[in-house]
């Protein structure tokens, strides 16, 4: 049991804080994030064979904010590591780091994951589903099963996937039709429903899901479909949009029925897509071209050392670090969505701060 004067001084140190400033005094705060390279610190590392070259691993990739690469595929950081620092935690480490402390969590996130275990060097969907799992029991184990279900319950699951599963399907079916689309669409979906009640029968309530980018719209799909202007690929465009429209039904279903649950909603389709068409409102000034990489749009080989690539001045003035990844300061301004909601409307119905604000008690229901 705590000790009662320790209890008091940590109130009072809170009550304090809150006094001096708005925001709340964070203590206790428990993460897990799920997904693909967007949110991946790390992982991928330990998946391949020693001396695989793998870019993100390499400059230019971390040198913003880090000065060096840590499997980001950013010049810096990753949303969830702007979120945790509003928290006042520490990064929140890959689960696949040895030694690594996972006391407020893990991330699982993996570059090239999708839903269906189609990349040999990426943690599928699944297998982070599986590997939270055997976290959730070793916690049980250390903290006795009361607390480890406490701690679950009020931790904030963060997920980011299906991109890569639309963007191979864009890939090996150039011609497809919107019916072969939508039926594509349902088995993804029937996918990531099936995961996160898996998360919920392990103990998770708290959810925000982010749904797929604009595929179309990234310098990689631009240079893939060899355009040379600021038009979008139109079929991954449509794609994206289809599965955006259906993961909304699909969480109302979650909502309903898993008891206790709570859902909120991430439009980082929209997010991305507001920056890209009008990047000076958002302080930037390039939006369709990647900072680093080559061809038309930088949309590929960034930090290929073999063929050699172009690097831009500043990474600030650019949406996307590469190809398929933001920037350092884009990645800011979407945790930051994430975190207050803003005047964008892309966060429904509860920003992330506030699923952290959130307490599940025991019987599943819920209260602020």
């Amino acid at each position: 049991m705590a000790n009662p004067s320790y209890l008091l001084f940590v109130i009072g140190l809170c009550v304090s804080v809150i006094l001096l400033s708005p925001f709340t005094c964070y203590a206790d705060y428990y993460f897990f994030i799920f997904g693909d390279s967007l949110y991946d610190v790390g992982n991928n590392q330990y998946l391949v064979e020693p001396g695989r070259y793998i870019s993100a691993y390499h400059k230019p990739y971390g040198t913003t904010f880090f000065n060096h690469a840590t499997g980001r595929f950013s010049d810096g950081r990753t949303p969830p590591d702007f979120i945790a620092s509003k928290l006042d935690l520490p990064f929140i480490p890959p689960i696949l780091e040895p030694g690594a402390d996972f006391s407020n969590g893990a991330s699982f996130a993996s570059g090239g994951a999708g839903v269906f275990d189609t990349f040999s060097e990426a943690i599928y969907f699944g297998k982070q589903v599986e590997l939270f799992k055997n976290l959730s029991l070793k916690w049980k184990a250390e903290l006795g099963e009361e607390e480890a279900n406490k701690r679950l319950a009020n931790a904030v699951y963060l997920i980011s996937i299906c991109g890569n599963d639309y963007f191979r399907f864009s890939t090996n079916f150039p011609h497809s039709n919107q019916s072969e689309q939508l039926e594509y669409i349902d088995t993804v979906l029937v996918e990531f429903k099936k995961e996160i009640k898996n998360m919920y029968n392990i103990g998770g309530r708290k959810f925000m899901i982010q749904n797929v980018s604009p595929l179309g719209c990234l310098p990689r799909h631009k240079e893939k479909y060899n355009i040379s202007t600021d038009v979008c690929a139109g079929r991954s465009l449509v794609l994206t949009k289809l599965h955006n429209s259906q993961l909304i039904i699909a969480l109302e279903e979650l909502k309903s029925s898993l008891t206790g649950s709570v859902f909120s909603h991430f439009d980082y389709h929209k997010a991305t897509g507001d920056r890209i068409n009008d990047p000076a409102k958002y302080g930037f000034k390039e939006g369709g071209t990647a900072c680093c990489g080559v061809g038309s749009h930088r949309g590929s080989g960034c930090g290929d050392v073999t063929n050699g690539y172009e690097l831009c001045f500043n990474p600030n003035e650019y949406v996307w670090f590469d190809g398929a990844h933001h920037s350092d300061k884009a990645n800011g301004q979407l945790a930051e969505l994430m975190w207050n909601g803003g005047p964008d409307n892309v966060v429904s119905p509860h920003t992330i701060k506030d699923l952290f604000d959130l307490e599940i008690l025991p019987a599943a229901t819920t209260t602020t």
